[in-house]
């Protein structure tokens, strides 16, 4: 019995596929853009520590790709960003976080 391409929920589970497959081939185009202009701007060691970042805290990654992309484009960096400077600059930024606290009132 042959299959039949008609069929409405093929249809929709095909572009529901191929859409999802884009998306994701977008996000690996966008994360290798990422990852050439952070070669640019941090040197080998100051770079791996960054990757390292990017497995244990993805949202502060970002936040210091982010930046570092940024200055650079500015122009405001001289020489390549290299391990000291990275270790400084997070823990600039990771001072600047703000600790939520909870706190519970009894009556």
């Amino acid at each position: 019995m042959p299959e039949d391409d008609s069929d409405p929920d093929d249809a929709a589970y095909r572009d529901a596929y191929r859409k999802k497959a884009e998306e994701m081939q977008r996000r690996q185009q966008q994360d290798a853009q990422l990852r050439a202009m952070l070669k640019q701007v941090l040197d080998q060691s100051a770079y791996e520590r960054l990757l390292n970042i990017k497995l244990s805290n993805q949202e502060l990654y970002l936040k210091v790709a982010e930046l570092l992309i940024t200055l650079f484009q500015q122009g405001r960096l001289k020489k390549k960003v290299d391990e000291p400077m990275l270790k400084a600059l997070l823990s600039k930024l990771l001072s600047q976080r703000h600790e939520s606290k909870i706190s519970f009132m009894r009556k």
